[in-house]
């Protein structure tokens, strides 16, 4: 699988498109449970255009990352940044 993490330390938060300094991205390694959440979720996304956010993850299936939706789901907590990136 390939893929970009982009995301920032803070839930389901990615770093702006093509920034260039990301300090505090996450880390690629995923715990074996979490690559079981991500492959679950994938089949959800799978045959439609969607964004789903997830605390340690976003799937973009068809859709550009200027398309997120900004609202987040339940269970991912919507905590801004200490600064902005």
């Amino acid at each position: 699988m390939g893929g970009h993490i982009e995301m920032q330390f803070v839930p389901g938060k990615v770093y702006p498109r093509f920034a260039t300094y990301k300090p505090y991205e996450r880390l690629l390694q995923m715990e074996p449970q979490l690559i079981d959440e991500a492959a679950a979720f994938a089949k959800e996304v799978a045959g439609k255009e969607m964004a789903l956010i997830r605390p340690d993850f976003i799937l973009l299936n068809g859709v550009s990352p200027d398309q997120k939706t900004p609202v987040f789901p339940a269970g991912v907590p919507n905590i801004n940044a200490p600064r902005p990136f």
